[in-house]
């Protein structure tokens, strides 16, 4: 990706929303961020996660689930 110039103020409130983040998924526990992790930012599928995780995929689907509601509860705050 292209360089993007941004201010001070934005660049301040992108990290404060990463460290929220970032403490927020570590508040879910264990398994829950590595899945989190593993589908959102490595882009596994669902059933690559669940593989990787020796679980079934409505047990990916149900820590996503979890996952991602504290992040919309986060963003709501």
């Amino acid at each position: 990706p292209e360089p993007v110039d941004i201010s001070p103020e934005i660049r301040l409130s992108i990290i404060e929303t990463l460290i929220s983040i970032d403490c927020m998924l570590d508040e879910l526990g264990t398994r829950t961020r590595e899945i989190f992790l593993a589908v959102q930012l490595e882009g596994l599928s669902y059933v690559a996660a669940a593989e990787r995780f020796g679980v079934s995929v409505t047990t990916v689907k149900n820590h996503l689930i979890r996952a991602m509601t504290r992040c919309l509860l986060l963003v709501e705050n």
